[in-house]
């Protein structure tokens, strides 16, 4: 498996230092857990003498692209993630990031149209995550991924979630079951482009939605990665919600070709 990176954080002077000063304020030895809210961020912000426009931010940063400080690290706690809104925990996990499965690319032919791939360029290693859903869509990818007939139901949800504050997901999914008795599956996706990481906290957090949004119903949660040659990694994960039990069940790799077909 190949390692993902997050930003070392080394040269920071806001995210990192204002997440070590809550730390070593909230941290007793023996803890599993250490909780904090944004009043405690707003403090740490006051007593670091910082001039942070969003302080939010601190936590998107560091939850997701910039590595934890190693000495948390080392005590156990790699996992960072909103539990409601405006409170926040770092829980004990082997890993903040899930590596990339290594698996052999299967060749697709690409049948995206052609005005909407002109717009979109040449380069698939280079496009953003919302054209990356395009071609999977054109290209009907989840449903050769899942197989399963696949319909995509609406993208980028933003929905405030009981318990743990506002949820983000890049697509939703249903995939439709070959037995009409058996309960449509909801599939929530999130894409990344070639240079973001595959978080635990952030694939839990779609499950968390889907399952509030969509009680009843099975769950499939999608990541789809995008590399910068141009492959399409699909990881399909377990349905939990701890980040630290979070595995993969299963992945594949793709890779669009321009390929003619004859008469």
């Amino acid at each position: 498996m190949t390692k993902p990176l997050q930003s070392h954080g080394k040269n920071s002077k806001v995210y990192v230092p204002v997440l070590r000063h809550i730390f070593e304020q909230k941290y007793r030895p023996g803890d599993a857990v250490v909780e904090f809210t944004m009043k405690d961020i707003f403090a740490a912000v006051a007593y670091l003498g910082l001039s942070v426009s969003n302080r939010a931010d601190i936590v998107y940063r560091m939850k997701s692209r910039t590595e934890i400080p190693p000495e948390i690290q080392e005590l156990g706690f790699r996992i960072l993630r909103p539990v409601k809104r405006g409170h926040y925990r770092l829980e004990k996990a082997d890993s903040t990031l899930i590596e990339f499965p290594d698996c052999e690319v299967e060749i697709v032919a690409d049948t995206t149209p052609s005005l909407v791939r002109q717009m979109i360029g040449e380069e698939i290693g280079a496009v953003d995550e919302q054209a990356l859903l395009s071609l999977v869509r054109y290209n009907n990818l989840l449903s050769r991924f899942l197989k399963m007939r696949v319909l995509h139901l609406k993208g980028h949800v933003r929905k405030s979630v009981e318990g743990v504050g506002q949820a983000e997901v890049d697509d939703v999914h249903i995939a439709v079951p070959s037995d009409a008795d058996e309960p449509i599956t909801i599939v929530p996706v999130e894409a990344k482009g070639k240079d973001e990481p595959i978080n635990r906290a952030q694939i839990v957090m779609q499950i968390i939605y889907a399952r509030s949004a969509f009680p009843g119903h099975p769950i499939r949660p999608i990541t789809i990665k995008l590399f910068e040659t141009g492959e399409i990694l699909f990881i399909e994960f377990a349905d939990v919600v701890e980040p630290a039990a979070l595995v993969s069940i299963r992945s594949a790799r793709y890779a669009l070709r321009d390929i003619k077909i004859s008469e």
